[in-house]
């Protein structure tokens, strides 16, 4: 029986505490590592015992600042931060060999004699925490691993722990211990990088004077600069940390801490703080990628395409829609894959999973629902890629489709062995479409066993309803039953910045827990300001907030030229912000469109005129036109002035 968190820290200094000892602590954040540290740190000063804690978590420290390594020693009641290795990301998976050499850095700091503990960052699945905890074990030369676990629940990375050659130890969280979400890591971590430049300066540095170090965008896209954390360095020293307030080939401005002293490196990774939050740049957005435009028009962004298709560099089309951005993966010639991002939220919708090439992980770590068309192989093939990045502790991913979902999905899952998936197979809850309801299964890798759920009425064609949006699904025919979808969001709101600043406010992230609040129509919620007051979500959203009616985005793809199909997607489609509509053959080839269920250019231009939507991206262009898209645009411009031609924005 293990220890709980909440025992005598005497006791456990006793048990695991003796003199000399280096002890790494691994565990989820907010399992109480810091907590722990601080308490047996507390009972060694008492009994005139030396000890140093060694943070190695960039992304929300215990000790120090976000995108940093810190080295310090608990004293009375606070922190005294010894020594910072910066690292200007909070990712410690992603860049775990410049973590490692910080920490080595770090280490050198510290004396052969006292007690040191390792505070891991928490990262405890997948392969960066296989990868990184035994690095950081056989680094600081470690005694002891200290795993902060539940009793019923398996060590993290078990099979690498077991392999260590040091002793390890399972300690219980205290019972008040509860995951940090990533909302409050995010507003947690803001808070401290916020305090910290509380008292900056802003200072002119010249680019030519500095070694650029890390990951820097181009000197000539100042926007892929704005807001990103640094370090100024001398002889490899941190002097101060701060952030890019302007960039360019003629100099930087710099918010910094404090004034530096003619510093000779600036580092720089993928920490960026926009709107008084600090975050990570999503994982395979090139630093100089263009902006996408608000609300109207689209862009091309030029990136390799995935290993499935024959275009070797299709450009993705984007759009941007009040508070998503709406992205054709693979462009208007590769597989259909829609990805609906929210800009606020570590949120993503996909619509069709074909060629997922050009996907990077994190992104399938957050998306929270499928739309599924059908189960051709381009629309399902990158279902696997899916399946494999969502192996850990992630919560189901829903995913809807016509009738014959299930065993699509559970034929793909139980296609792969799941021997060594332990507690962590990823799963999925299905939602067959059955017109006026949907049934529900829920799909467990490495279990064979399917679970029956709840059968849900379909009213109005809803198949999700949240408060902020709902999605909504028409039946299609293409041969097979295929659905089409609206994503409608229920309202855009607008923060009103005179008012912010009649009323004396910063921006900060308590705007986005209003908004959810409103949206969520929780009235008497109280929201907390940095004034210390803490009115209710009525009062500040009649001050500050302006809503107006949300943009509806429409998919629909692989149906054929039938006055049933027109008359569906027209009526979904209707007064849509963007359709995302399938325009697979010129008229010339009308033939071929009507054998395999497809529609030419002048079916697609007409259903967008009939449904009077704002925009058309038209895609799922066939193969044979790789070398006269302009000829399909051409022609789909001769039946309606709706289309949107994506413009091309070369990369410098």
């Amino acid at each position: 029986m293990g220890t709980s968190v909440a025992a005598n820290p005497a006791e456990l200094v006793d048990r695991f505490c003796p003199d000399g000892q280096r002890i790494l602590l691994l565990g989820d954040s907010g399992s109480g590592k810091s907590s722990l540290i601080a308490a047996l740190m507390t009972e060694l000063n008492r009994r005139g015992r030396d000890s140093l804690c060694l943070n190695c978590d960039p992304g929300l420290p215990g000790i120090g600042v976000p995108g940093t390594l810190s080295l310090g020693r608990f004293e009375g009641t606070r922190w005294n931060v010894l020594a910072s290795q910066p690292l200007c990301t909070l990712d410690a998976g992603r860049f775990r060999l410049p973590l490692l050499m910080a920490t080595r850095s770090l280490l050198e700091k510290v004396p052969p004699t006292g007690t040191l503990f390792v505070d891991s960052p928490g990262l405890t699945r997948g392969t960066g925490a296989a990868e990184l905890i035994p690095a950081l074990a056989e680094l600081a030369n470690v005694d002891l691993l200290l795993a902060l676990v539940p009793n019923n629940e398996p060590l993290p990375v078990a099979s690498t722990l077991r392999s260590l050659p040091v002793r390890i130890e399972r300690l219980p969280p205290a019972a008040e211990a509860r995951p940090i979400t990533r909302s409050d890591r995010l507003q947690r971590r803001s808070q401290m990088w916020n305090g910290y430049l509380a008292n900056s300066i802003t200072v002119p540095l010249d680019p030519n004077t500095l070694n650029l170090t890390g990951t820097p965008p181009p000197l000539n896209r100042p926007d892929a600069w704005k807001g990103r954390q640094v370090a100024l360095l001398k002889n490899n020293e941190l002097q101060t940390l701060g952030e890019v307030v302007s960039a360019g080939p003629s100099g930087f401005r710099l918010r910094l801490a404090q004034p530096p002293d003619h510093p000779d490196q600036l580092l720089v990774r993928d920490a960026v703080n926009r709107g008084g939050r600090l975050r990570s740049l999503p994982k395979g957005k090139p630093s100089n990628a263009p902006e996408v435009p608000d609300n109207s028009g689209a862009v091309e962004v030029r990136v390799e395409l995935g290993a499935l298709t024959s275009v070797a560099r299709e450009p993705q089309v984007a759009v941007r829609v009040g508070n998503v951005v709406a992205t054709l993966v693979n462009g208007v010639m590769g597989d259909p894959l829609l990805q609906v991002r929210m800009v606020h939220h570590a949120r993503s919708l996909l619509f069709d999973i074909g060629d997922t090439g050009r996907m990077p992980l994190r992104a399938a770590h957050q998306v929270s629902d499928l739309f599924l068309t059908h189960a051709h192989a381009d629309h399902i093939g990158g279902f696997i890629w899916l399946v494999r990045s969502r192996i850990g502790h992630f919560p189901p991913c829903r995913v809807f489709g016509p009738p014959g979902l299930l065993n699509q999905v559970a034929g793909m899952m139980n296609g792969i062995l799941w021997d060594r998936v332990e507690d962590r197979g990823p799963c999925f809850e299905v939602h067959e479409w059955h017109g006026d309801h949907l049934k529900r299964w829920r799909v467990t890798a490495g279990n064979r066993d399917i679970d029956t759920l709840a059968t849900v009425p379909v009213a109005d064609g809803v198949v999700l309803r949240e408060p902020g949006f709902q999605v909504r699904a028409t039946e299609l025919d293409h041969g097979i039953p295929v659905l089409a979808y609206a994503y409608e969001p229920r309202c855009q709101i607008n923060v009103r910045k005179d008012k912010l600043q009649e009323l004396g406010l910063a921006p900060g992230p308590w705007l986005q827990d209003l908004k959810q609040a409103y949206l969520a129509s929780d009235w008497q919620h109280r929201i907390a300001l940095n004034d210390g007051s803490a009115p209710t979500v009525d009062e500040l959203s009649q001050a500050l907030l302006l809503t107006e009616p949300g943009e509806k985005l429409t998919y629909a793809t692989d149906f054929g030229d039938s006055p049933d199909n027109v008359a569906r997607l027209s009526q979904l489609a209707q007064e849509a912000h963007t359709l995302f509509c399938e325009s697979s053959f010129l008229c010339a080839d009308r033939e071929q469109a009507t054998r395999t269920h497809h529609l030419t250019t002048e079916a697609c231009a007409r259903i967008a005129n009939q449904a009077q939507v704002n925009q058309l991206v038209a895609f799922h262009f066939s193969h044979r036109y790789e070398k006269k898209r302009d000829q399909v645009y051409r022609e789909l411009q001769q039946f309606t002035d709706r289309l949107v031609v994506p413009r091309k924005e070369e990369l410098s």
